[in-house]
């Protein structure tokens, strides 16, 4: 027989009942302890937490979240609409007399300074009109011809066709 088998534990517990429920009783108590000491620093932590969670007004970060949410949903809905104005205005604008050219030129040899002119103007299609202005010693003359995709169905003097271009080049350049 080995020194197990002569090992009787109930024997050895009724010997030293006094000093194993003293360490039983220990045990518990530090448990106890530890778990105070946990309760207390969660209640710490929840404390931290719900000061963190809720802003400098008071509002908690969930209705903050949800708030700047909507916000961004207003916003993007307002970006669209502008947008989609911004397109609407710009179509409209190709119909719009916009775009200038202007020749300055003597019409009459016998009269200086470029005080007869011709001026252009067009839309962003190339519509509109020219007119030219014929200054004279003795007479002055003004004419206005339509114009039509940077032609018009009336003959054109080389400074109105040079008046003509320098407004679609600066339609091209818009």
């Amino acid at each position: 027989m080995n020194w197990l088998n002569a090992f009787d534990p109930l024997s050895w517990l009724t010997a030293y009942q006094p000093l194993v429920s003293l360490a039983a009783a220990g045990l518990g108590l530090m448990g106890c302890a530890l778990a105070l000491a946990c309760l207390r620093g969660n209640r710490r932590a929840a404390r931290r937490y719900r000061h963190l969670l809720a802003g400098p007004t008071g509002v908690d970060l969930d209705s903050a979240l949800v708030q700047q949410a909507d916000r961004i949903n207003s916003l993007s809905k307002a970006v669209a609409d502008v947008g989609q104005r911004g397109r609407a205005l710009e179509e409209a604008s190709r119909t719009h007399l916009q775009h200038i050219g202007v020749v300055r030129y003597n019409a009459f040899d016998d009269v200086g300074s470029d005080l007869s002119f011709s001026i252009a103007i067009v839309d962003g299609e190339g519509d509109g009109l020219v007119i030219s202005s014929l200054y004279g010693r003795d007479e002055s003359r003004a004419y206005a011809k339509p114009v039509r995709r940077g032609e018009s169905t009336y003959p054109l003097s080389p400074e109105e066709r040079r008046a003509i271009a320098g407004a679609l080049e600066r339609q091209a350049h818009r």
